[in-house]
């Protein structure tokens, strides 16, 4: 019996399995791919927020359009940070 290490060939994955991976993979990328060219928009609930924040920065109190005096943000605590 001799000292030392003896080395071992990492276990290789069949090729199947390495096939299944990046089939998996590439359906994925492919499912979100689809979703970001099908759903491109931004949630209009943040443009009204970004308007009452604007409009009261430049000293025209919470209002969507000037004159209008109407409570129409859904988040007062981030409106009043931006």
């Amino acid at each position: 019996m001799q000292g030392g290490t003896q080395l071992i060939p990492p276990k290789t994955l069949p090729s199947l399995s390495k096939n299944l991976n990046r089939a998996l993979l590439g359906a994925v990328c492919l499912g979100y791919l689809l979703h970001v060219l099908h759903y491109n928009f931004i949630a209009d609930d943040a443009f009204i927020t970004l308007r009452y924040a604007q409009n009261l920065a430049s000293g025209d109190g919470l209002v969507f359009n000037l004159g209008e005096r109407v409570e129409g943000f859904t988040s007062p605590l981030w409106t009043l940070l931006l």
